[in-house]
């Protein structure tokens, strides 16, 4: 466990970064899920970008809280409050 303010959504993003560079499935889905989907943009969406930033050919969609990374692989911000979202999406990893 950690305290507050302890790094963990640093942690989560840069981790979820790393796993759509080195996913050996193509097109490989990875997501961050928080309470409430404006908490996720409020926690989340600034480091997204900043940390993916110096991979060349990275693109961001700001409406869909989406990064999308040259090898195909995306990553996508969620709220738990609307899960049926999630459903079918299938190769989030």
């Amino acid at each position: 466990m950690a305290h507050r303010r302890a790094g963990k959504t640093v942690a989560c993003i840069n981790d979820l970064i790393r796993d759509a560079m080195t996913a050996k499935h193509p097109n490989a889905r990875v997501a961050y899920i928080a309470p409430y989907l404006v908490q996720a943009r409020d926690i989340a969406w600034q480091y997204a970008k900043e940390f993916s930033r110096a991979i060349p050919g990275t693109t961001y969609n700001e409406t869909e809280l989406r990064v999308d990374f040259p090898n195909g692989a995306r990553l996508r911000l969620y709220g738990s409050d609307n899960y049926e979202r999630l459903r079918g999406l299938g190769s989030i990893q």
